[in-house]
């Protein structure tokens, strides 16, 4: 009967720490929300998106090159892409 006992007041200790995950899983599933509203109404709003777009394209137009870096032994070798 003592194992019984034992179970039962570890199942209700998991069952605890499962609402507690569970209503912090849904705290940041809203933030998460919020954010991304947040996000798209600021794109919506952008006042230079032109300026945006092309200086994403700038950024991710720079990576490191396998070649580069593997051949020449630096791990910061950057290039454009080739």
């Amino acid at each position: 009967m003592a194992n019984l006992g034992r179970t039962q007041r570890a199942l209700a200790q998991a069952r605890k720490r499962l609402h507690a995950v569970n209503d912090r899983l849904g705290a940041e599933i809203e933030q998460h929300q919020a954010l991304q509203q947040s996000l798209e109404h600021a794109r919506y709003h952008d006042p230079l998106p032109a300026c945006r777009i092309a200086a994403t394209s700038w950024i991710n137009s720079i990576v490191p090159c396998a070649s580069c870096a593997l051949g020449a032994g630096s791990a910061l070798s950057l290039s454009y892409r080739h």
